[in-house]
Protein backbone atom coordinates (compact mmCIF):
# COMPACT_ATOMS: atom_id res chain seq x y z
CA UNK A 1 0.00 0.00 0.00
CA UNK A 2 2.93 2.25 0.66
CA UNK A 3 5.29 1.34 -2.13
CA UNK A 4 1.69 2.60 -4.53
CA UNK A 5 1.32 6.23 -2.56
CA UNK A 6 4.81 6.69 -2.94
CA UNK A 7 5.80 5.88 -6.39
CA UNK A 8 2.48 7.23 -9.47
CA UNK A 9 2.63 5.18 -12.25
CA UNK A 10 4.83 5.62 -15.45
CA UNK A 11 1.56 6.51 -17.29
CA UNK A 12 0.91 9.49 -15.08
CA UNK A 13 4.19 11.24 -14.47
CA UNK A 14 4.46 14.42 -15.40
CA UNK A 15 7.75 14.95 -18.16
CA UNK A 16 9.59 18.36 -18.20
CA UNK A 17 8.87 19.37 -21.72
CA UNK A 18 11.29 21.41 -23.82
CA UNK A 19 9.56 24.64 -24.46
CA UNK A 20 9.78 25.81 -21.07
CA UNK A 21 12.99 26.70 -22.66
CA UNK A 22 11.92 28.39 -25.53
CA UNK A 23 11.13 32.57 -24.97
CA UNK A 24 8.41 33.38 -23.84
CA UNK A 25 8.38 37.23 -25.33
CA UNK A 26 7.07 36.11 -28.92
CA UNK A 27 3.48 35.93 -29.54
CA UNK A 28 2.78 32.93 -31.30
CA UNK A 29 -0.57 33.80 -32.64
CA UNK A 30 0.80 37.36 -34.29
CA UNK A 31 2.03 36.25 -37.79
CA UNK A 32 5.51 37.13 -38.56
CA UNK A 33 5.86 39.80 -41.44
CA UNK A 34 8.86 38.63 -43.79
CA UNK A 35 10.44 41.44 -45.49
CA UNK A 36 11.73 40.15 -49.18
CA UNK A 37 14.93 42.31 -50.24
CA UNK A 38 14.25 44.19 -53.43
CA UNK A 39 16.57 43.32 -56.50
CA UNK A 40 19.00 46.20 -57.37
CA UNK A 41 17.53 46.53 -60.35
CA UNK A 42 14.47 47.77 -59.11
CA UNK A 43 16.24 49.75 -57.00
CA UNK A 44 17.94 51.61 -59.72
CA UNK A 45 14.75 52.28 -61.47
CA UNK A 46 13.24 53.48 -58.83
CA UNK A 47 15.56 56.03 -57.66
CA UNK A 48 15.92 57.09 -61.31
CA UNK A 49 14.65 60.61 -62.08
CA UNK A 50 11.36 61.11 -64.03
CA UNK A 51 11.59 63.19 -66.69
CA UNK A 52 9.25 66.67 -66.64
CA UNK A 53 6.87 67.46 -69.61
CA UNK A 54 7.32 70.51 -70.96
CA UNK A 55 4.65 73.29 -70.62
CA UNK A 56 4.54 75.51 -73.40
CA UNK A 57 4.07 78.90 -72.37
CA UNK A 58 1.45 81.52 -73.69
CA UNK A 59 2.25 84.40 -75.75
CA UNK A 60 1.88 87.64 -73.87
CA UNK A 61 2.70 89.80 -76.06
CA UNK A 62 -0.36 88.70 -77.77
CA UNK A 63 -2.53 91.67 -76.24
CA UNK A 64 -0.02 94.20 -78.42
CA UNK A 65 -0.76 92.41 -81.83
CA UNK A 66 -4.06 94.22 -82.68
CA UNK A 67 -2.96 97.37 -81.16
CA UNK A 68 0.31 97.66 -82.98
CA UNK A 69 -1.76 96.69 -85.97
CA UNK A 70 -3.92 99.64 -85.98
CA UNK A 71 -0.97 102.07 -85.56
CA UNK A 72 0.79 100.59 -88.51
CA UNK A 73 -2.07 100.45 -90.66
CA UNK A 74 -3.05 104.23 -90.02
CA UNK A 75 -6.49 103.49 -88.53
CA UNK A 76 -6.37 106.60 -86.42
CA UNK A 77 -3.90 108.68 -88.10
CA UNK A 78 -3.64 111.04 -85.17
CA UNK A 79 -2.66 108.44 -83.06
CA UNK A 80 -0.02 106.95 -85.35
CA UNK A 81 1.18 110.18 -86.81
CA UNK A 82 1.89 111.06 -82.97
CA UNK A 83 3.53 107.61 -82.01
CA UNK A 84 5.98 108.06 -84.82
CA UNK A 85 6.59 111.65 -84.40
CA UNK A 86 7.28 110.98 -81.24
CA UNK A 87 9.52 108.00 -81.82
CA UNK A 88 11.80 109.96 -84.55
CA UNK A 89 12.09 112.77 -82.44
CA UNK A 90 13.20 110.73 -79.46
CA UNK A 91 15.98 109.21 -81.83
CA UNK A 92 17.10 111.87 -83.34
CA UNK A 93 17.30 113.88 -79.81
CA UNK A 94 19.35 110.56 -78.31
CA UNK A 95 21.33 110.75 -81.50
CA UNK A 96 22.35 114.91 -81.22
CA UNK A 97 22.81 114.33 -77.03
CA UNK A 98 23.80 112.27 -74.45
CA UNK A 99 20.66 110.87 -72.11
CA UNK A 100 22.28 111.78 -68.96
CA UNK A 101 23.44 115.37 -70.10
CA UNK A 102 19.79 115.75 -71.18
CA UNK A 103 18.91 114.24 -67.84
CA UNK A 104 20.73 116.28 -65.77
CA UNK A 105 19.73 119.78 -67.57
CA UNK A 106 16.02 119.22 -67.53
CA UNK A 107 16.23 118.77 -63.76
CA UNK A 108 18.54 121.46 -63.30
CA UNK A 109 15.89 123.64 -65.54
CA UNK A 110 13.09 122.23 -63.44
CA UNK A 111 13.89 122.60 -60.10
CA UNK A 112 15.46 126.04 -60.55
CA UNK A 113 12.54 127.13 -62.33
CA UNK A 114 10.44 125.91 -59.12
CA UNK A 115 12.87 127.03 -56.78
CA UNK A 116 12.51 131.19 -58.37
CA UNK A 117 9.19 130.72 -58.28
CA UNK A 118 8.91 129.12 -55.17
CA UNK A 119 11.10 132.29 -53.27
CA UNK A 120 8.98 134.93 -55.43
CA UNK A 121 5.52 133.98 -54.26
CA UNK A 122 6.83 133.70 -50.98
CA UNK A 123 8.46 137.32 -51.22
CA UNK A 124 5.28 138.60 -52.92
CA UNK A 125 3.00 137.10 -50.09
CA UNK A 126 4.93 138.59 -47.55
CA UNK A 127 5.05 142.32 -49.16
CA UNK A 128 1.42 142.17 -49.22
CA UNK A 129 0.57 140.30 -45.90
CA UNK A 130 -1.21 137.05 -47.55
CA UNK A 131 -1.28 133.74 -45.52
CA UNK A 132 2.28 132.04 -46.15
CA UNK A 133 1.00 129.15 -47.95
CA UNK A 134 3.20 126.95 -50.28
CA UNK A 135 1.81 127.14 -53.23
CA UNK A 136 2.51 123.01 -53.74
CA UNK A 137 1.11 122.03 -50.92
CA UNK A 138 -1.61 120.24 -51.96
CA UNK A 139 0.97 117.73 -53.97
CA UNK A 140 3.35 117.80 -51.10
CA UNK A 141 0.12 116.69 -49.14
CA UNK A 142 -0.44 113.86 -51.22
CA UNK A 143 3.26 112.47 -53.14
CA UNK A 144 2.00 110.73 -56.46
CA UNK A 145 2.51 107.23 -55.70
CA UNK A 146 2.47 104.02 -57.90
CA UNK A 147 -0.22 101.42 -57.05
CA UNK A 148 0.85 98.21 -55.77
CA UNK A 149 -1.71 96.61 -57.97
CA UNK A 150 -0.78 98.64 -61.14
CA UNK A 151 2.86 97.52 -60.19
CA UNK A 152 2.33 94.09 -59.91
CA UNK A 153 0.27 93.44 -62.94
CA UNK A 154 3.06 94.68 -64.91
CA UNK A 155 5.32 92.65 -63.37
CA UNK A 156 3.51 89.58 -63.64
CA UNK A 157 3.34 90.36 -67.88
CA UNK A 158 7.05 91.72 -67.51
CA UNK A 159 8.27 87.94 -66.00
CA UNK A 160 5.89 86.11 -68.41
CA UNK A 161 7.71 88.22 -71.26
CA UNK A 162 10.78 87.52 -70.26
CA UNK A 163 10.21 83.95 -69.92
CA UNK A 164 8.40 83.20 -73.05
CA UNK A 165 11.14 85.39 -74.78
CA UNK A 166 13.98 82.80 -73.41
CA UNK A 167 11.69 79.75 -74.39
CA UNK A 168 11.61 80.46 -77.84
CA UNK A 169 15.09 82.02 -77.80
CA UNK A 170 15.64 78.14 -76.58
CA UNK A 171 13.99 76.71 -79.27
CA UNK A 172 15.75 78.87 -82.47
CA UNK A 173 19.13 78.09 -80.79
CA UNK A 174 19.35 74.49 -80.38
CA UNK A 175 17.33 73.86 -83.51
CA UNK A 176 14.07 72.54 -82.32
CA UNK A 177 12.14 73.73 -86.42
CA UNK A 178 15.30 74.00 -89.30
CA UNK A 179 13.33 76.08 -91.28
CA UNK A 180 12.77 78.09 -88.33
CA UNK A 181 16.14 78.54 -86.85
CA UNK A 182 17.58 79.32 -91.02
CA UNK A 183 15.16 81.76 -90.60
CA UNK A 184 16.74 83.52 -87.94
CA UNK A 185 20.35 83.16 -88.94
CA UNK A 186 19.54 84.71 -92.18
CA UNK A 187 18.09 87.78 -90.71
CA UNK A 188 20.75 87.79 -88.24
CA UNK A 189 23.41 87.95 -90.85
CA UNK A 190 21.26 90.54 -92.74
CA UNK A 191 21.30 93.01 -89.48
CA UNK A 192 24.59 91.84 -88.74
CA UNK A 193 25.78 93.43 -92.19
CA UNK A 194 23.43 96.61 -92.24
CA UNK A 195 25.30 97.34 -88.55
CA UNK A 196 28.06 97.13 -90.02
CA UNK A 197 27.12 100.23 -92.39
CA UNK A 198 24.71 102.20 -90.36
CA UNK A 199 24.59 102.64 -86.70
CA UNK A 200 21.79 101.45 -84.59
CA UNK A 201 19.97 104.03 -84.37
CA UNK A 202 19.88 104.82 -87.81
CA UNK A 203 18.95 101.44 -88.28
CA UNK A 204 15.82 101.77 -85.73
CA UNK A 205 15.00 104.82 -87.37
CA UNK A 206 14.48 103.06 -91.07
CA UNK A 207 12.74 100.02 -89.55
CA UNK A 208 9.88 102.92 -87.60
CA UNK A 209 9.60 104.56 -91.01
CA UNK A 210 9.63 100.96 -92.99
CA UNK A 211 7.05 99.68 -90.42
CA UNK A 212 4.69 102.77 -90.72
CA UNK A 213 4.43 103.00 -94.29
CA UNK A 214 4.61 99.67 -95.80
CA UNK A 215 1.74 97.93 -94.20
CA UNK A 216 -0.69 100.67 -95.48
CA UNK A 217 1.02 100.84 -99.19
CA UNK A 218 0.64 97.36 -98.94
CA UNK A 219 -3.47 97.32 -97.63
CA UNK A 220 -3.66 100.12 -100.88
CA UNK A 221 -1.86 97.29 -103.53
CA UNK A 222 -2.33 94.06 -102.06
CA UNK A 223 -3.05 92.79 -105.30
CA UNK A 224 -0.44 93.77 -107.46
CA UNK A 225 1.73 92.90 -104.40
CA UNK A 226 0.33 89.50 -103.93
CA UNK A 227 0.80 88.81 -107.26
CA UNK A 228 4.45 89.84 -107.83
CA UNK A 229 4.97 87.81 -104.63
CA UNK A 230 3.50 84.67 -106.33
CA UNK A 231 5.77 84.70 -109.23
CA UNK A 232 9.10 85.47 -106.99
CA UNK A 233 8.50 82.35 -104.66
CA UNK A 234 7.91 80.46 -107.37
CA UNK A 235 10.62 81.41 -109.35
CA UNK A 236 12.39 80.90 -106.04
CA UNK A 237 11.12 77.60 -105.02
CA UNK A 238 12.79 76.81 -108.88
CA UNK A 239 16.05 77.89 -108.41
CA UNK A 240 16.09 76.34 -104.93
CA UNK A 241 15.21 72.78 -106.15
CA UNK A 242 17.18 73.23 -108.83
CA UNK A 243 20.61 73.73 -106.33
CA UNK A 244 19.40 71.02 -104.20
CA UNK A 245 19.18 68.57 -107.06
CA UNK A 246 22.98 69.95 -107.93
CA UNK A 247 24.30 69.52 -104.55
CA UNK A 248 22.70 66.10 -103.89
CA UNK A 249 24.52 65.09 -107.55
CA UNK A 250 27.82 66.55 -106.42
CA UNK A 251 27.79 65.22 -102.89
CA UNK A 252 26.52 61.60 -104.91
CA UNK A 253 29.88 61.66 -107.00
CA UNK A 254 31.83 62.79 -104.62
CA UNK A 255 30.58 60.34 -102.45
CA UNK A 256 31.16 57.64 -104.76
CA UNK A 257 34.33 58.58 -105.97
CA UNK A 258 35.66 58.26 -102.40
CA UNK A 259 34.29 54.78 -102.15
CA UNK A 260 35.88 53.60 -105.43
CA UNK A 261 39.29 55.00 -104.07
CA UNK A 262 38.77 53.04 -100.41
CA UNK A 263 38.19 50.17 -102.51
CA UNK A 264 41.63 50.15 -105.02
CA UNK A 265 43.57 51.21 -101.78
CA UNK A 266 42.07 48.26 -100.01
CA UNK A 267 42.79 45.93 -103.01
CA UNK A 268 46.13 47.23 -103.54
CA UNK A 269 46.75 46.50 -99.97
CA UNK A 270 46.20 42.81 -100.25
CA UNK A 271 47.63 42.08 -103.55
Amino acid sequence: MADIISDPPMDTREIPSQEINEPTDVNPVEPVEIVEPVPAIKQQSIDLPQSRKRTELKNPFGTLTPVAYRLVIWEKPVNSGIVLGGSLAFLIFTSLFSAFNAICAAAVFIIGANTAYVFALKQYKTVFKQEDAHPYAKYLDNPPQLLRTFVDRYYDVGVDGINYTAQEGTKIVLVEDTSRSLKYVLGCFVLWTLGSWFSFVTLLGIALVLGFTLPIAYQKNKVVVDAKYAVAAAAARTYTDQGLELAKKYTGDIFAKGKNMAKGEAEKKKE
